[in-house]
């Protein structure tokens, strides 16, 4: 106990217990490996990050339909070259690259985006992830997880491996702020829900919420809501 009673000893005994700390994300739109092109990783998908293309709009006249119509290279390497070449990187999201790349142990100094690509396709997608969690001291990931996805639920469906490092929770935007669509869908599936939310229609949707938490092994359930929403109005 004497020994961290010293100022230099606690910041120590501090930065060790926190670099040594595996943590909870209880927040990610991250996917497993068994979900296939969902699973996103790389330089591309590093600077497309919505941040990062938000601030290098601000650098430039290009309107954002012709930044979108272009494909994921492209978008790439206008951020690149608009926030990492012409401009330094001092802003979070931009000082965040040069972390991931220091803590991959590549070298900062090369402004040819094609090096850093070649670097994380030579990579093997299993062995990535686990070299990702042990430096930043991940015990596990939540996902954000949306059953109405056709291309997530067919994963969910058929061909989802369990990986303990990924935890789900069940996305429910798609239910409370479009019904009007969604039960279309929803009926698609098999469960017998009406536009009308009668009693029945509640019970399957229930029913619905409750078949895939189980399925997903889901921890919550998450929502993001309009900014007129309220819960006392009948809403």
């Amino acid at each position: 106990m004497r020994e961290i009673l010293d100022k230099q000893n606690i910041e120590k005994a501090v930065e060790n217990t926190i670099n040594s700390t595996y943590i909870t994300d209880i927040h990610t739109h991250l996917f497993s490996e068994c979900f296939g092109d969902m699973f996103l990783y790389g330089i591309d998908q590093l600077l497309t990050y919505h941040y990062l293309v938000a601030e290098a709009m601000r650098y430039t006249d290009m309107d954002y339909e012709s930044f979108f119509n272009m494909n994921i290279s492209q978008q790439a390497e206008f951020v690149w070259e608009t926030l990492f070449i012409k401009n330094t990187p001092v802003s979070e999201p931009a000082r965040s690259i040069i972390t991931i790349f220091n803590r991959l142990g590549l070298d900062v100094n090369i402004k040819d985006i094609n090096y850093y690509r070649k670097i994380f396709q030579s990579k093997n997608l299993s062995q990535y992830i686990d070299e990702v969690f042990e430096i930043a001291k991940l015990k596990c990931v939540v996902m954000t997880n949306d059953p109405l996805d056709d291309e997530e639920r067919k994963v969910w469906d058929n061909s989802y491996v369990k990986d303990n490092r990924f935890k789900a929770a069940l996305r429910l935007d798609r239910v409370l702020n479009s019904w009007e669509e969604s039960f279309i869908h929803i009926k698609k599936l098999g469960y017998n829900v009406e536009k009308d939310l009668s009693d029945s229609t509640i019970k399957e949707i229930q029913k619905f919420f409750i078949d895939y938490i189980e399925k997903m092994e889901a921890l919550y359930c998450a929502v993001s809501l309009p900014p007129d929403f309220s819960m006392c109005d009948g809403t």
